[in-house]
């Protein structure tokens, strides 16, 4: 299948190698095709019979001097006689002779006459004054048909060398150059400078516009006043579907290969263009093409079939000694490893601590693979829990030990950098060629950056551990992967019993600390409210401590005596029992109004109201009270102090 899908790529490429050089030179041939037409055409207009007539007329007829310079009158038969000799050798639509004001004075035509029209705006005038003839094709203003003027100079005398008094104008319909442009073996079209097809051999491009259809193009040639009425409204004005302008173009599904020429008309606007078209398929002939390509086809397959037979004989030998060679390499791989591994297993059993579990990783490590540098990071358990959620990766990585390397980072955030990243998501990563700035593998004689970097997480019972950080001056990522395969395991298992004891031992002297701290906060919360109780019972007025629900928690020796319970405790009681019957009903409401209004103190004495109290055997005495909110207690409960003095000794 790969030769046949090569085979027929090949006669492909070289038909279409074939159908290149074909084109090229009928492109060369189409050229000439149209630098001989572009020349006949303007050889015929600019150096033809119409030219010669009237620039003849020009120079030797008097009368139409006299009618120019107005010693004729308009139309005057002399004039008209001579033109109209000269139209019908010519075979031209119309001859006319304009003033130097650009006025037609004298008009010879089968239509209707312009005799004084003003057409000074026409380029062919313009040009024809200054004593340049020229070739104009236009669309008539009063006709609206399609002509191709011919305009040469009207001198005062016979000679060149006088002045131009007028000009001279033949008009050739536009038809008669559709018939010739139909007679050559191509299409062909003519193009004005503003990219206008005034001419052409299919009448379905005729006065259609090439290139872009904006209305600014469009204001322009309207102010030409030069293609008629649909280009002066901008109705009706239709594109080409190609661009003529293209060495190959498509018309209507077929490729044909374009050629442009220039048509010098002396057209201050710029050189008319002269297209041809022609189809390609004419220059390579299908049958021809399908029976070339098939053999080169067929000729590429056979050899290609040899080949390939040659390249399968020889590629199964060399198959059938690589994989005798790899199985024995395999064996021995697999012997050594076998051995490399039990070594690297009572190697790290033998560590007692972290960093000696990371020195021992790395000796072994070189044994195995190209290590250059590394660095092992375990999950700080302490930190994970204090930084988050149990079971969040929130916290640090703590550096367990380093290789061949200084200024490691002592913690990492989980999360930051590569090795936070892989903590992060547990996913093994691996970078050849990184880019400067992630380590440099430094010597005696100097430094270099790495080839090949590797990220692994550390697991254990599906329970990240750590992170490793590898660095190598070679590439061979598939080693360090299988390696660390088989290795990975066993260093996570160690690594984890390493940190659980010492987690153990961490744990059990928190938990030390913190029970000698728990001892000394009671002793001294002890003290504290010894000494307190000691402050309030030698107070000389009576203070009671009220919780929101009126019961009082607390109350002194002096409060004891003023309300008449040295036998029997306040504590317990509810503060209205202190209150005389009548102000009992409401004061609980006042209790409550008090706390929510958020006051933190009030003074009340018997000058500011009925403020009195009621002792234990039911006589009623004036007080003075000062009241003060205290902060709230560890269930957010506020109560009130009250210190109480009476006014009158009981």
């Amino acid at each position: 299948m790969l030769a046949f899908c090569l085979a027929l790529l090949g006669g492909f490429l070289a038909g279409e190698w074939q159908r290149a050089d074909l084109e090229q030179d009928f492109r060369r041939n189409l050229d000439n095709a149209a630098e001989s037409a572009a020349s006949h055409l303007e050889m015929e207009t600019m150096h033809g019979e119409t030219m010669g007539v009237l620039s003849l007329l020009g120079r030797s007829e008097e009368a139409l001097r006299d009618v120019a310079l107005g010693t004729l009158p308009e139309d005057s038969p002399q004039a008209l006689l001579r033109l109209r000799t000269a139209r019908e050798q010519l075979g031209a639509d119309g001859i006319y002779v304009m003033n130097d004001q650009g006025v037609i004075v004298a008009h010879e035509t089968t239509h209707k006459k312009s005799t004084g029209k003003d057409v000074s705006f026409r380029p062919y005038w313009q040009q024809a004054i200054t004593g340049s003839p020229s070739v104009y094709a236009a669309v008539g203003s009063r006709s609206f048909e399609r002509g191709i003027y011919t305009a040469v100079p009207l001198y005062a005398s016979a000679s060149t060398d006088s002045d131009v008094i007028g000009t001279l104008v033949a008009k050739r319909l536009a038809a008669d150059l559709d018939e010739r442009l139909s007679t050559w073996k191509a299409k062909a079209l003519l193009l004005s400078p503003q990219g206008v097809v005034f001419a052409t051999s299919e009448l379905a491009w005729l006065m259609r516009l090439a290139g872009l259809l904006d209305a600014e193009r469009l204001g322009t040639l309207a102010s030409l006043k030069q293609f008629g009425r649909m280009y002066q409204t901008g109705h009706g004005v239709l594109p080409l579907d190609f661009d003529p302008k293209a060495d190959v173009v498509r018309i209507r599904g077929a490729r044909y290969a374009a050629v442009q020429k220039p048509i010098r008309w002396n057209d201050p606007e710029g050189s008319w263009t002269l297209v041809l078209f022609r189809d390609l398929a004419s220059a390579v002939p299908v049958t021809h093409m399908r029976v070339f390509q098939g053999g080169i086809a067929l000729g590429l397959f056979v050899l290609l079939l040899l080949a390939l037979r040659a390249m399968h004989e020889t590629r199964a030998r060399a198959e059938a000694f690589a994989e005798q060679e790899a199985a024995v390499r395999e064996l021995a791989e697999a012997a050594r490893l076998k051995e490399l591994y039990s070594e690297f297993s009572v190697q790290m059993q033998q560590a007692r601590d972290i960093p000696s579990l990371a020195k021992a990783f790395f000796r072994q490590l070189t044994d195995f693979t190209p290590l250059h540098q590394g660095t092992l990071y375990y999950l700080d358990r302490d930190m994970q829990q204090s930084g988050g959620l149990a079971g969040d990766l929130a916290g640090d990585l703590a550096l367990a030990g380093a290789y061949a390397t200084e200024g490691a980072p002592d913690k990492i955030p989980v999360g930051e950098g590569l090795v936070g990243q892989c903590a992060l998501d547990g996913q093994y990563k691996q970078f050849t060629d990184p880019p400067p700035g992630f380590w440099r593998v430094r010597t005696g004689l100097g430094e270099a950056a790495p080839r090949l970097l590797v990220l692994a997480p550390i697991r254990h019972s599906d329970l990240l551990i750590g992170v490793l950080e590898l660095a190598s001056m070679e590439r061979d990522a598939d080693t360090f992967k299988k390696t660390l395969t088989g290795l990975l395991p066993v260093l996570s298992m160690d690594l984890e019993i390493l940190l659980a004891a010492r987690s153990n031992d961490a744990m059990l002297q928190k938990t030390r600390l913190q029970a000698e701290e728990l001892l000394r906060q009671q002793q001294r919360s002890r003290r504290a409210e010894a000494w307190l109780d000691t402050v309030l019972q030698e107070l000389p007025d009576a203070l009671l401590i009220v919780a929101e629900d009126g019961e009082i928690l607390r109350a002194n020796a002096a409060a004891e005596r003023l309300f008449g319970y040295d036998d029997a405790p306040l504590q317990g009681m509810s503060v209205e029992q202190l209150l005389p019957e009548s102000l009992r009903e409401g004061h609980a409401q006042q209790r409550a109004q008090f706390i929510a209004r958020g006051e933190q103190s009030r003074r009340m004495s018997a000058d500011r109201g009925s403020v009195q109290g009621r002792r234990a055997e039911g006589t009623i005495f004036d007080a003075a009270i000062s009241l003060g909110v205290m902060p709230p207690d560890a269930n957010d409960l506020k109560s009130i102090c009250a210190l109480i003095r009476p006014l009158k000794n009981p």
